[in-house]
């Protein structure tokens, strides 16, 4: 029951912070495939992503469309259209990947599909916690922090970190992470200024 208050708590929250978010500072996220991941837990990841993101001032808008997103003009003009980041959950994760690793995302990447989640990985890590749709909704949120970063470094500690201990996933149902001021500055200086990231070939998680 505390873990779902909290939970509920967050959303709310992020919910007064996206309102004073404006449009400059929206991104869409595009699903392009879920997987077999479906019902009320890929609903509430999501909202828990979009929470984390609207803390650092940023308006997640999730789209329904199964549309690969289209590279954009590069470039930092005001009236560039919003950054859409395409989604896809794999059954399985590449062999050789980075052991631990939940998903990849393609920090450089101008369209195409920036972010894939690994679900056999997802399934694994859930034994640490009851609430997989919380572990799920702080993947998301590191993954398109990279996304809108532009970088494929990690901190410390926090969202960011390059894998997360049992007791930092046994915390978050309590205590969710957010991004540090300075990333979320850094967000919201490249949102701001229109720019867009231009493609890459590497893959981090």
């Amino acid at each position: 029951m505390i873990c779902k208050s909290v939970a509920v708590f967050a959303l709310m929250l992020g919910d007064a912070v996206i309102s004073r978010a404006d449009s400059s500072m929206e991104v869409v996220v595009r699903i392009l495939d879920g997987g077999t991941l479906r019902g009320p837990v890929l609903v509430q990841a999501k909202g828990i992503a979009r929470s984390i993101l609207a803390s650092a001032g940023v308006r997640v808008r999730w789209d329904r469309s199964r549309e690969v997103p289209q590279p954009v003009r590069s470039g930092c003009a005001a009236d560039e259209p919003a950054m859409t980041i395409g989604v896809r959950f794999s059954a399985n994760a590449p062999s050789g990947f980075s052991e631990g690793a939940l998903a990849a995302a393609a920090p450089f990447a101008n369209g195409g599909v920036g972010i894939v989640v690994f679900l056999d990985r997802l399934q694994r890590m859930t034994e640490m916690s009851a609430r997989p749709e919380i572990l799920l909704g702080h993947a998301l949120a590191h993954e398109i922090g990279h996304m809108l970063l532009g970088t494929d470094s990690h901190s410390s500690a926090g969202l960011m970190k390059a894998h997360w201990n049992r007791m930092e996933i046994a915390r978050i149902a309590f205590e969710p992470m957010k991004f540090t001021p300075e990333q979320a500055a850094d967000i919201r200086a490249n949102l701001g200024g229109g720019c867009r990231l231009m493609a890459a070939r590497r893959i981090v998680d």
